[in-house]
């Protein structure tokens, strides 16, 4: 979830384009590879632009659910921290994995408290800071959050497509990493 953040940051930063998806390795994922000056087709491989096509999904979502929110919003640093954490310690993400609860109810509720801190302080940064409208900017935050945990679910399913058709390949410790094992 914490990579598709930084990648969106990374793409919001970016000149406004709606139809690409930044990676902060300075490669990009493009929505409409047929949108693509002609110039850049050339330098494309049919296996790049099978991949990008076969990708068009994830890349729609990524730009309009992720890219765009952000390049409207334009998070502080201290926004994206809390974010960031809000996200790492929802109690949803870790009330069981295969029927195992993973945190106690006493457990669950420290992460309550915290994410209850976390947002209070957040609150209190927007009141210290002059934000007009401190419970919308919190909202839009928020919001993001959904999307944010959609796209990074859609986002690994489009790598196992890539790795799956031999259109990606993947370092030992990157693969560990993303597909487990």
């Amino acid at each position: 979830m914490f990579v598709t953040i930084e990648h969106g940051l990374f793409t919001a930063q970016m000149p406004a384009h709606d139809n690409v998806w930044f990676l902060s390795d300075r490669t990009c994922l493009v929505r409409n590879v047929d949108a693509i000056p002609e110039e850049i087709k050339l330098h494309l491989t049919p296996k790049t632009s099978m991949a990008q096509q076969l990708l068009y999904p994830l890349t729609a979502v990524l730009i309009d659910e992720i890219a765009q929110p952000l390049r409207k919003l334009r998070p502080t640093p201290e926004e994206v921290a809390a974010l960031k954490v809000l996200m790492l310690m929802k109690p949803t993400i870790i009330r069981e994995s295969e029927g195992v609860p993973l945190a106690n109810p006493e457990e669950l509720r420290i992460l309550s408290d915290v994410r209850d801190k976390v947002l209070t302080g957040l609150h209190a940064y927007y009141f210290t800071s002059g934000e007009e409208n401190p419970e919308e900017r919190l909202s839009d935050l928020l919001m993001l959050s959904g999307g944010v945990a959609i796209c990074a679910a859609q986002e690994l399913e489009g790598l196992h497509l890539l790795r799956f058709f031999d259109m990606a390949r993947f370092d030992d410790d990157c693969s560990k990493l993303l597909f487990g094992g």
